[in-house]
């Protein structure tokens, strides 16, 4: 094979929004040579960088062509190609663009091509806009959104909204995109733990408040990179097949409602290793970073090295409580001095294990039933609990029941008070019959955890 010593590749573009973008296409960006053929090396299989021409589509004839620098990557289970890349180009996103309208607009006509999922977003989206009536309560679970009657058929009764827990989650996390937040994030528990759910309602909740102050300052849109073994759920996806959108209009028409970038990464069909997606998401300026289901110890330093970056990373584990985790996470890393553990701890921005309450109960009217609440534990990050870790260990991961801002760590006690105080979830224990005792029960066992560091 030869290639150009000054060799570019072509990239075609409906337009250049600013210095800064992401732009998608079907095919491989075909080599443009511009000087004497050398020979070269084998181009790499998943991705590579380097220098780009871009080109308009339906460009004017002689129209100056900008030359910028970038990323290639496969994504989207190698349906289409990622191109993030940098020019010599000005801003020109409209800063009065009403975002929320815009989205409404697009799951509006979504919704429309299937009647029967009306009112349940997260079923071909999986992601809302707060504010909006038509799509309340996304993340939540399909019994939280099918009325009285279908839980009164089935006798279960599902008592959280995924989507207020994930609020309340983001919000102890403090995970304001003005604040350009960095760190590692491990969304913890077992299997069918809801963990999933909940981590896609933190980095939504994330995206939306970024996507909206990047459209309020003109600013590069936020971009969402993943890299999953295999892809799970789509953050974003074709509304009647659940799969990747189908083609480059449509692609194109959902994130820019969505005002997003999204570059989801299938492992050994995208990409081969984490340590090749760390190395192109340094090119890509993610806004966030999700990685699925982190197992090798050499992950873990890997995350850890790049949240210390600046960059936010989200990942999912398998773990029996906060104190687990993060035993996991110090072995993992080799930790052992106090100074070793401050380190990592600094890296670390939350640890939330989630464990999930089942018992039998009995609907109003005698029906018997079960009763699901989930109840998680947050490890936060601050000076006071990095202290805490550094001088006492993993001893120091205990709740204090009112003290929890002031040591960092929630324990399921506080999420269990938080629960018992939900109007919807009022509503729900409106269904129960002894709906004092069931309450009660909920806050004995949570407490019954905490002290057992569970």
């Amino acid at each position: 094979m030869t290639a150009s010593t000054n060799s570019r590749r072509k990239v075609e573009v409906e337009d250049i929004p600013g210095p800064d973008f992401t732009t998608y296409c079907k095919e491989e960006p075909e080599l443009e040579t511009t000087s004497v053929e050398t020979e070269a090396s084998e181009p790499i299989e998943f991705s590579y960088d380097g220098s780009f021409a871009i080109h308009r589509k339906n460009g004017l004839e002689g129209e100056t062509i900008k030359t910028g620098r970038g990323l290639a990557c496969r994504a989207y289970a190698r349906g289409y190609w990622s191109v993030t890349l940098r020019c010599d180009a000005p801003n020109t996103r409209e800063q009065s663009a009403e975002h929320s309208e815009n989205l409404k607009a697009e799951l509006v006509k979504y919704a429309a091509t299937i009647d029967s999922l009306k009112c349940k977003a997260r079923d071909y989206l999986g992601y809302c806009p707060r504010g909006h009536n038509d799509y309340s309560q996304p993340l939540a679970p399909p019994e939280a959104t099918d009325g009285v009657a279908t839980r009164a058929t089935t006798g279960d009764i599902f008592l959280n909204d995924i989507y207020p827990l994930s609020q309340q989650i983001y919000d102890i996390l403090s995970l304001d995109p003005a604040g350009s937040p960095g760190g590692l994030i491990a969304i913890t528990g077992a299997t069918d733990s809801s963990k999933s759910l909940i981590t896609r309602g933190l980095i939504f909740l994330f995206l939306e408040a970024a996507a909206k102050r990047s459209l309020a300052k003109g600013i590069r849109r936020p971009h969402l990179v993943t890299f999953e073994d295999p892809i799970e759920e789509y953050f974003i996806k074709n509304p009647t097949t659940d799969l990747a959108p189908a083609n480059l209009d449509e692609l194109t028409g959902l994130l820019t409602a969505f005002n997003l970038d999204y570059t989801p990464r299938q492992k050994q069909i995208d990409c081969d290793t984490l340590t090749r997606v760390i190395k192109d998401a340094k090119r890509q300026t993610p806004a966030v970073l999700f990685v699925g289901e982190t197992r090798d110890p050499e992950d873990w330093k890997q995350l850890l090295d790049f949240g210390s970056s600046g960059h936010l990373v989200f990942t999912t584990s398998h773990s029996g409580s906060v104190m687990e985790a993060m035993s996991q996470i110090l072995r993992d890393t080799k930790t052992e001095t106090p100074s070793q553990r401050s380190e990592v701890a600094r890296r670390i921005r939350g640890i939330v294990n989630i464990r999930s309450l089942t018992q039998a109960v009995t609907n109003q009217g005698g029906t018997p039933g079960s009763m699901r609440a989930l109840l998680p534990a947050v490890w936060k990050s601050t000076s006071q609990s990095i202290n805490n870790l550094v001088a006492d260990g993993l001893s120091s991961i205990l709740p204090a029941l009112g003290r929890e801002s002031e040591i960092g760590y929630y324990g399921r006690t506080y999420f269990a008070n938080a629960l018992r105080q939900d109007s919807v979830t009022t509503d729900r224990f409106k269904e129960i019959e002894k709906r004092q005792d069931v309450e009660n029960d909920i806050v004995r066992k949570a407490m019954e955890w905490d002290i057992r560091g569970i």
